[in-house]
């Protein structure tokens, strides 16, 4: 199972090498990560709990998961105060996550077909996905419900 640790995370980065470096993996082993299924691992929420094990996958996602990540880890920290030592945590372990980085303008194409149904930030993550033949880990509801026909969806 998947762990919420710096320790996991380098011991990860370690065994595969460069982690920001976009690989492409066996399709039933890797999985498209969107920031909401992120920010669940990074603040190891129960919804997390329940579907860790898809953690263990390689993971792969647009460069925006990152500011994204921040952004909602940034409101969390200032809605409340007292997870500031548990935020701040999650902003370690988001630097170090081995996750495979897809920069995005490859896929603006992608992404701008699938304008009438999703936001442009969504299609990025459905992009991603798409581009490496495999699934798309979300715990955003209203994306998995949206989300155009033959892209296999995991909503946490």
């Amino acid at each position: 199972m998947a762990r919420h640790c710096l320790g996991h995370a380098a011991r990860r980065r370690d065994e595969q090498g460069d982690p920001r470096r976009h690989r492409r993996r066996a399709q039933g082993s890797m999985k498209a990560v969107d920031t909401s299924a992120l920010v669940e691992f990074l603040l190891n929420t129960e919804r997390f709990a329940a579907a860790s094990d898809y953690f263990d996958d390689e993971l792969i996602a647009t460069d925006l998961v990152v500011p994204e990540s921040l952004n909602a880890l940034r409101k969390i920290a200032l809605r409340h105060p007292r997870t500031a030592r548990r935020v701040d945590r999650s902003v370690e372990v988001l630097g170090q996550l081995p996750i495979d980085f897809v920069p995005l303008q490859a896929l603006t194409d992608e992404i701008w077909r699938m304008r009438g149904t999703v936001t442009p930030y969504d299609a990025a993550h459905v992009a991603v996905a798409r581009a490496a033949g495999c699934a798309l880990l979300t715990a955003d509801a209203r994306l998995a419900r949206s989300v155009p026909d033959g892209t296999s969806i995991i909503l946490v």
